[in-house]
């Protein structure tokens, strides 16, 4: 789908999962073509929720997504980055265990 078609959508909650999740930088994905789509996704969203899992948290990927502050909620089945939940609070993120 092209990013102009992707903002034709009125979306509730958008999931997605990415390719790295780095406390500082943000989220990040495998592609330049999946970053965009997922940007212009997150754009038609009212609500955004990564699904990640802890081998990714701490992670870089390819291409940048956003930063953390565009998020909701993060789901994952483990969390244990003390830095990582601070920012998480900061950006009014919660995180959900799974």
């Amino acid at each position: 789908m092209t990013g102009r078609m992707l903002r034709e959508y009125a979306i509730d909650t958008f999931f997605f999962s990415c390719q790295g999740l780095e406390r500082d930088s943000g989220l990040y994905a495998g592609t330049d073509a999946h970053a965009a789509q997922v940007k212009q996704m997150m754009m038609a969203a009212r609500r955004v929720v990564a699904l990640i899992d802890s081998s990714k948290l701490g992670r870089l990927g390819v291409a940048r997504i956003g930063g953390l502050g565009e998020l909701d909620c993060l789901i994952t089945e483990a969390f244990d980055d003390p830095l990582l939940e601070k920012e998480m609070t900061w950006h009014n993120v919660s995180t959900q265990i799974a």
